[in-house]
């Protein structure tokens, strides 16, 4: 019985966000042919140009309705592991957070035990973000490597010009120079835990690691 009432609740789920998705979809096609009937005279560069504006839009939204159905409806509280089902439910603001496919929203509510009285983001935990994360992890993996490419300030214009993306120049900074140092930390680790292999004939050859961690080009 309970199986075949999760399933149900499951497929209404996958519908609800099938006619979202859909919903969203024919709203870019729709606006890309009225935009054709109204310019007929358009060359191919401006045509170019709005189909990349709709289409960053629709990846947009549709990340975002992808987020807000993820994970269970009702998870367990992760503190005493009670069902969650008679929680306190409070709506909280929806996040945004910035990602490689634009600027996505997606509603949260936060749950508190009856029982213990721990109040967490369900949502969230499912996503694997941080309770303050406004970055996704691909977004941030891109700008660590532009920042160590050239400098901060043109790789939040590259971001901007070829993938339609708006990143603050002191938000780029912090999170190349932050991948900088995880990846310090990795090589030294790697270096303190490296041991030779035992009974290896000496040669004339050297183990050399190079890792390129830099955040900032050279001067």
């Amino acid at each position: 019985m309970k199986e075949a009432r999760r399933s149900g609740r499951r497929t209404r789920l996958d519908t609800a966000l099938r006619e979202q998705m859909f919903a969203s979809a024919t709203d870019a096609v729709n606006a890309l042919c009225t935009w054709a009937h109204d310019e007929p005279l358009a060359d191919f560069d401006a045509r170019e140009e709005r189909v990349l504006k709709i289409g960053r839009q629709l990846l947009a939204t549709w990340l975002g309705q992808l987020a807000s159905a993820a994970g269970p409806r009702s998870p367990a509280c992760p503190k005493c592991g009670i069902h969650s089902l008679n929680a306190v439910r409070r709506r909280r603001k929806p996040r945004t957070v910035n990602s490689r496919c634009g600027s996505v929203h997606f509603p949260r509510m936060r749950l508190t035990c009856r029982r213990c009285g721990h109040s967490w983001l369900p949502l969230n935990s499912v996503l694997g973000m941080d309770a303050k994360q406004r970055t996704s992890g691909g977004l941030q993996h891109w700008e660590a490597l532009l920042g160590g490419l050239t400098t901060f300030a043109e790789a939040a214009q590259l971001l901007e010009t070829l993938a339609g993306v708006d990143v603050g120049i002191e938000t780029l900074r912090t999170h190349a120079e932050a991948a900088g140092t995880d990846s310090k930390t990795s090589s030294a680790r790697l270096w303190r835990t490296w041991r030779p292999p035992r009974n290896r004939r000496r040669t004339t050859h050297r183990w050399v690691m190079i890792t390129f961690c830099s955040s900032r080009p050279m001067a």
